[in-house]
């Protein structure tokens, strides 16, 4: 008989160890083949996250201590709640708290209704030739468990998809979440029949650890909706109260969650409207010129390979024959002029420029300046459309940044009528011609994003703008713009 029980409950343990493997294995395939599906999507269906976050949960906990809820005669449903807030520090890593509360519904195991195992009222388990004379009980198979838990967690969660360049700024998160627990569980051990109490309350406190994997994908900007399934396992004295026999004590989870980032609206700082030409007063000879600070920003080998110009924006050149200072590329900066004159940098007229022999030579005028004219000069600012910011030397649109490009796609597919011309802009730093370049890229960059949100390519015009002089600071500089064109 002994022998018999042994088996019995070593074939019940394997077949638990089975189900979690199975139960994780199922989910991990699930939610791969989702990822795979919108992988090709990631950069279209971006939802703007922030970093911070807190959602709900609701699962079906199974457990197994001495009784279990696969019971010898069925198997017992229970349920659980909880809370979850959290902090994102990348979109590969973050840090949760959770505090989960639930009810386990748990029933003798089959060597134990073999072995018509009984329960003393001194909460010791007896063999039925064994029990003392007098000792009222219940045997197991009359009796089951109701185990009140609540779990108080710490975990961490790793997106696995964000290792990848395809996926990491996509709505779907696969996370594994490594987690630690403390555990209380209140048992009370009722009749089968009745449910009449025999033994309530026997509470106590454990330590747990174990993890969790979970997928999430994202609704809207600020909702996600996802699976979860997770093993915790339980220190000390088994949670039921039972009188010990077997060596398992954990709780396998199954649910839903829902995530709900705390989003922050911003305001995007735009660019000053450009200063009429008759505005700008010439600046008197006795008024020294203070020279502009250049960006903090280190320039570096540009993406198409033109260097930018790392000569700074203050220094004097220094083999100049006529002694002037270099002209500021900054509109309302100060140029000398070979007489020694000091007239704006916005001037053509008295403006000078510096070849790479350190020649002076005079600037272009005004009418023979080239036909591609900056576009601030004649555009007016839609107000509708948020304007898009890069960081230096980048044609990339940031994840932070890609929110605003489906406010745009939202606003045309609303308006089937609308066509807009997209403007790229880049800051003073590097020659005119590499920066002519990369303005158009960032607007192509707009334009392809736009695309990816369905925003037919006929209906979007793109322009490099060049250098945007008009900005308050370099970081404004590096945009790009969207108005109606009629």
């Amino acid at each position: 008989m002994s022998i018999n029980c042994y088996i019995r409950g070593l074939v019940n343990k394997m077949i638990a160890n089975q189900m979690k493997r199975y139960l994780i294995m199922s989910l991990s395939v699930l939610l791969l083949m989702a990822a795979t599906v919108h992988a090709r999507q990631a950069d279209s269906l971006r939802t703007y996250q922030e970093k911070l976050f807190m959602g709900v949960r609701a699962g079906m906990p199974m457990a197994e201590a001495d009784f279990s809820s696969f019971g010898a005669d069925r198997f017992r449903p229970s349920w659980s709640l909880g809370i979850n807030a959290g902090y994102r520090f990348t979109d590969v890593l973050s840090l949760e708290l959770s505090a989960n509360w639930g009810q386990l519904y748990l029933g003798e195991k089959g060597c134990c209704l073999d072995y018509q195992y009984f329960l003393g009222s001194d909460m010791n388990r007896y063999h039925p030739d064994l029990i003392p004379e007098g000792m009222s009980g219940q045997y197991y198979r009359d009796i089951k468990n109701i185990t009140f838990t609540q779990r108080y967690g710490l975990q961490m969660n790793m997106n696995i998809l964000g290792f990848f360049r395809r996926t990491k700024t996509g709505p779907w998160r696969l996370e594994l979440a490594p987690a630690i627990y403390a555990v209380g569980t209140s048992s009370d051990i009722v009749t089968k029949k009745d449910r009449t109490p025999f033994v309530e309350d026997i509470s106590k406190w454990h330590l747990g650890y174990g993890g969790l994997l979970q997928a999430t994908y994202a609704i809207n900007r600020n909702m996600n909706i996802g699976l979860y399934g997770g093993y915790t396992q339980v220190t000390g004295k088994q949670m039921d109260g039972m009188p010990g026999l077997h060596t398992s004590n954990f709780i396998i989870d199954a649910g839903v969650r829902f995530t709900f980032s705390l989003i922050k609206k911003k305001r995007a700082v735009r660019p000053s409207a450009p200063a009429a030409a008759s505005s700008v007063q010439p600046v008197q000879p006795s008024q020294p010129s203070q020279p502009v600070q250049a960006d903090e920003e280190v320039p570096f080998q540009n993406l198409e390979g033109a260097g930018h110009v790392t000569q700074p924006e203050e220094a004097v050149a220094s083999d100049r024959t006529d002694g002037a200072a270099a002209a500021d590329r900054n509109e309302g900066a100060v140029a000398a002029d070979p007489a020694g004159e000091a007239a704006p940098a916005g001037r053509t007229d008295k403006a000078v420029t510096e070849d790479v022999d350190g020649v002076t030579e005079p600037a272009p005028s005004k009418e023979t300046q080239p036909s591609e004219v900056q576009p601030s000069e004649t555009q007016v600012e839609d107000s509708r459309f948020p304007i898009i910011y890069f960081s230096f030397n980048s044609i990339w649109i940031e994840p932070s940044e890609r929110g605003k490009v489906k406010e745009i796609a939202e606003i045309m597919k609303a308006d089937k009528s609308i066509r807009v011309r997209v403007t790229g802009w880049c800051d003073p730093v590097g020659s005119e011609e590499a920066n002519k370049r990369v303005s158009l890229q960032r607007a192509e960059a707009v334009k392809r994003v736009l695309g990816q949100w369905l925003v037919p390519a006929d209906r979007i015009e793109t322009v490099g703008g060049g250098i945007k002089k008009d900005a308050a600071s370099y970081s404004e500089a590096r945009n790009a713009t969207t108005i109606e064109i009629f």
